[in-house]
């Protein structure tokens, strides 16, 4: 569980009939990962370039079928609750075979979904335009009004009503009428000799000009016109929107399902140009995880005779982690630091525990624990049925709700001390009255947390002969950390152990100046003293937990005197107030107190506790398969 499964590289020599042929076996057997090449030959590139291009029309196709998918009535559990029925689907057809498929299938839906609502919505927005225009000019005056002559200048548009005694002092005859609150229609009529004039008043007061929508014709007539034109229009888009409608309804299927196989067709494609190819015969390279080999060689001996196999492991495989639901789902959480390397240890079963153990520390309520339990249980039985990241951080959420709810009850919080003392439920220890000791509890498992990295940085460093590495940090802060609880268990036992722990800490000492000194010379092994430093440091960021505890601890009890406040307060309904506020006052707790201890316990993992041993920088596993899942709502 704590090291990735053994995955051997194997290669596997055949004539290359067969290896083709056993390629889209090994592709619905799911056992194993192709080995890529950087370089393919020319013709299984061209192949691919086609394949992708396909995939791409058949998306984009199927994006814009998605804008006509039919509304359907919102119903809050089958959000939460998904009606999905799941099948799995292995194609059998040549890769020849789904190209040509795809194309004519394409070309159809092509033909089908050719559509002129753009120009159509398009065309319906200019009548739009116009016809705002037109409301804004007078029923009674023809357009033609408008129109200059050779002696009279003519300006339509907007005025601002706050400007319009300035409007009363331009020269010409004005005709206004009334737009909104903020606005007047302004149309003026002038002498061509003040045309300049009149424009550039116009221009500084604000006035935005409109063109009269046509040059003849009274707006009223124009309007009826205008409203039939939009009618008609609405009708076409409308008609349109059906068909495309039908189409979605009746081909988003088989176009996902033409999706699927040229993605399928196009991995196929990435094993075939993996294979180094001879004039008969080709080799073919896998990752094969070893408890496949068994599976593999018996299909070997099937379908390829005569072949030719070696198996060896290597240092550069990728990564098939070996853990149980629910430890699986923190692999998550591993992986946002860094996939492990293969051959290096997995973090993963010890962050489960130790994330979920910080995570309830800092939240430390067991009626906010069993909260999220169910919570948690909820998204990953509901939402995530569809998608098995949400079910991960369902996963992830139950595990910190269980050991929310066990820290809860040991410090006596139930919604603060709200049931604690309504039903005398009995508790361990008061964080918000035994502070200092919640601290000595942070602090010790803190300690014990670096101490665990420590030791697993020692052994992974041993285990790759970097015995230098070895020494420093690992083996020196081992060293004083024994040194130190040293000193303090003597004291607590009642046996003076302080010339050892002393002894121990200058050892340590010691070992890292040497240490430094044989890694970066002298001067930073006179700096090496501030490593001690930087160590408590790490050390004293787990009073984060105590700290968090007690705000969580302190918002609680002050929701509960508000609640209590406002019922003994208020008459009558006084029970109702406190009610509510106890509801939204604790929701309002546990969220935003969920996720600080979110973040702070990825904190402390990825800077206090990886940085002692984890390196990440690992590929995970990734099989070479046909199978696709599709999911249908």
């Amino acid at each position: 569980m704590f090291l990735p499964k053994t995955i051997l590289h194997t290669s596997i020599v055949a004539p290359n009939d067969k290896l083709l042929n056993f390629i889209s076996i090994l592709q619905k057997e799911n056992i194993c990962q192709i080995d890529e090449l950087s370089d393919w030959d020319k013709k299984v590139v061209d192949d691919y370039s086609e394949v992708f291009s396909l995939k791409v029309d058949a998306e984009k196709m199927l994006e814009g079928l998605h804008e006509y998918k039919p509304a359907q009535k919102l119903n809050p559990l089958d959000v939460l609750f998904p009606k999905t029925r799941v099948r799995e689907v292995i194609v059998d057809k040549s890769i020849n075979d789904i190209i040509l498929n795809a194309k004519d299938e394409i070309e159809k839906l092509k033909e089908k979904t050719k559509t002129n609502i753009k120009e159509l919505e398009k065309e319906l927005e200019n009548e739009r335009e116009k016809l705002r225009d037109l409301n804004m000019f007078p029923d009674n005056l023809d357009f033609s009004v408008y129109n200059e002559s050779e002696v009279i200048g003519t300006a339509t548009g907007l005025i601002l009503k706050k400007a319009i005694s300035d409007v009363n002092k331009l020269p010409g005859v004005k005709v206004i009428t009334d737009v909104d609150k903020r606005m007047y229609f302004l149309a003026i009529f002038f002498g061509k000799k003040d045309k300049n004039e009149v424009i550039k008043e116009l221009h500084e007061i604000g006035f935005v000009p409109i063109k009269p929508p046509m040059a003849s014709g009274k707006p009223r007539l124009v309007r009826e016109e205008i409203n039939k034109k939009i009618d008609k229009l609405t009708i076409d888009i409308n008609r349109e929107e059906e068909r495309l409608t039908k189409i979605w309804e009746k081909e988003h299927r088989p176009l996902e399902g033409i999706i699927r196989d040229l993605e399928i067709v196009m991995e196929k494609l990435k094993a075939i140009g993996s294979t180094e190819t001879g004039y008969a015969i080709s080799k073919l390279n896998v990752w094969l995880p070893e408890r496949n080999w068994k599976r593999f060689t018996q299909l070997a001996n099937r379908y390829l005779k005569p072949y030719y196999i070696t198996s060896i492991e290597r240092k550069d495989a990728p990564t098939l982690l070996n853990n149980p639901q629910p430890i699986k789902a923190f692999e998550r959480i591993t992986a946002l630091y860094g996939y492990p390397k293969y051959g290096h240890i997995d973090p993963t079963p010890i962050l489960a525990f130790s994330f979920a153990l910080f995570f309830g520390f800092m939240l430390t309520d067991a009626v906010y624990g069993i909260a999220m339990m169910l919570i948690g249980f909820l998204i990953a039985h509901g939402l995530g049925r569809t998608n098995q990241g949400i079910k991960d951080f369902g996963y992830i959420i139950s595990l910190s709700g269980l050991f929310t709810t066990m820290l809860g009850a040991l410090f006596g919080s139930w919604l603060g001390s709200l049931l604690t003392d309504a039903f005398h439920i009995p508790y361990w220890i008061d964080p918000m009255k035994q502070a200092t000791i919640v601290l000595l509890i942070a602090l010790a498992v803190g300690l014990t947390h670096i101490t665990v990295g420590l030791l697993l940085g020692l052994i992974e460093k041993i285990k790759r002969k970097e015995y230098l590495d070895a020494m420093r940090p690992s083996a020196v802060m081992l060293t004083f950390i024994l040194g130190m609880l040293s000193i303090v268990i003597g004291k607590l036992i009642g046996i003076n152990l302080l010339i050892v722990g002393l002894a121990l800490i200058g050892l340590s000492v010691v070992l890292n100046f040497i240490g430094a000194y044989l890694q970066s010379g002298a001067i930073l092994a006179g700096l090496s003293i501030f490593d001690y430093t930087g160590f408590l440091g790490d050390w004293f960021s787990y009073a984060r937990l105590m700290s968090l505890a007690l705000g969580t601890g302190g918002i609680a009890l002050a929701v509960n005197f508000m609640a209590k406040l406002a019922g003994d307060m208020v008459p009558l309904v006084g029970w109702v107030v406190a009610l509510t506020i106890v509801i939204f006052g604790h929701a309002f707790n546990m969220g935003i107190n969920s996720l600080g201890a979110f973040v702070h316990s990825l904190r402390l993992h990825f800077l206090e506790f990886f940085s002692k041993f984890y390196e990440g920088g690992g590929e995970p596993y990734s099989p070479f398969n046909a199978k696709k899942r599709i999911t249908e709502v």
